[in-house]
């Protein structure tokens, strides 16, 4: 089974288990989400809103498991805001941003909706908070991208910075994987040896499985130099795992024998970079440089994988404010 579905599989087990005391008509909300991860950040909202509530005295009853339907009806509009403004101000915790508040409030709204629908409530209580109480303006921030040198350098000090020779190769093999498609460190991770097509056409790619909970793989190309470097990794792999006798399809291997986790990734991007450069960084410096060279937003957002064109125009057609005078003049 590949390692992603294997995955969200354990995911929706432990999600299972973790509403298998939960009320029908609260956890019966949940199927109506595809994605695993949707399912377990959305459920974990409702929990801690509810425990909250119960806390509070909003729900007479002492624990999730024994909330009945008329224990819904109790609570207020009123009530739920003065849980937000909770999170809002940090009273209970680290501050919660504006952004975050909102995603929550969505979520409480599909789910009154949900309980109205099933005429489990009266109403939607969520409808009646004011739609500006934490609206939030929305400022476009221009992405991160390293420089060459930048890039360049960090390079340099992962082979320098150093002494195991299986580290150095394979932490050089996942920068230029990435940097050579675009790949997400997410999706990297995730990769069996077995996804990689080196060889079978005249230009190198590899079988993705996309973020979330998407089941088909996409055929993403990658660099020459990127091709070389896997190349150079999957040698030293080979008798890596000959060595130890181990049996793992994972494309990147921890010294642990283990598939290399995101936070590995991370970490050693951090460590070379002096933490000026993170993995995502680069998959918008793969856009940026592909985008000045052919001009062609609708490439970007094929090789990148981004959901709509609006998205990649955003992070990587940029116009500055001389070039909208000079078209003006000219008109």
């Amino acid at each position: 089974m590949c390692y992603k579905v294997e995955k969200q599989r354990k995911i929706e087990q432990k999600l299972a288990e973790e509403l298998k005391n939960v009320p029908g008509f609260i956890a019966d909300f949940f199927d109506r989400y595809k994605s695993s991860a949707t399912k377990k950040i959305n459920w974990i909202y409702i929990r801690d809103m509810l425990n909250w509530m119960l806390s509070n005295g909003c729900i007479k009853k002492d624990s999730i498991s024994n909330i009945v339907e008329e224990d819904m009806n109790g609570i207020t509009s009123n009530n739920v805001i003065k849980y937000l403004n909770e999170l809002k101000n940090g009273i209970s915790g680290r501050a919660n941003s504006l952004d975050s508040i909102n995603t929550k409030k969505n979520v409480f709204s599909a789910f009154w909706n949900y309980l109205r629908q099933n005429k489990c409530v009266e109403e939607n209580i969520i409808a009646h908070i004011p739609s500006n109480l934490y609206k939030s303006e929305k400022k476009f921030k221009e992405v991160e991208i390293p420089t060459d040198e930048e890039v360049e350098k960090f390079l340099i000090s992962i082979t320098t910075g150093n002494k195991n020779e299986f580290n150095i190769i394979r932490n050089i093999a996942i920068v230029q994987l990435i940097k050579g498609s675009g790949i997400r460190s997410e999706e990297l991770i995730n990769m069996d040896v077995s996804d990689l097509r080196l060889y079978e056409e005249d230009r190198p790619y590899m079988m993705v499985l996309g973020k979330g909970n998407i089941q088909e793989y996409d055929k993403v190309y990658m660099s020459e130099q990127a091709r070389i470097n896997m190349e150079e990794y999957l040698k030293i792999r080979s008798l890596f795992v000959n060595e130890r006798e181990i049996k793992n399809e994972a494309l990147f291997l921890s010294n642990e024998n283990n598939r290399l986790s995101k936070g590995a990734i991370t970490g050693f991007f951090r460590k070379y970079s002096d933490e000026t450069i993170y993995p995502h960084m680069l998959r918008h410096w793969v856009g940026s440089k592909l985008y000045q060279e052919t001009k062609d937003i609708v490439l970007v957002q094929r090789q990148l994988r981004h959901k709509n064109l609006e998205t990649a125009a955003r992070y990587y057609v940029h116009m500055d404010e001389s070039a909208i005078a000079n078209a003006v003049l000219a008109l």
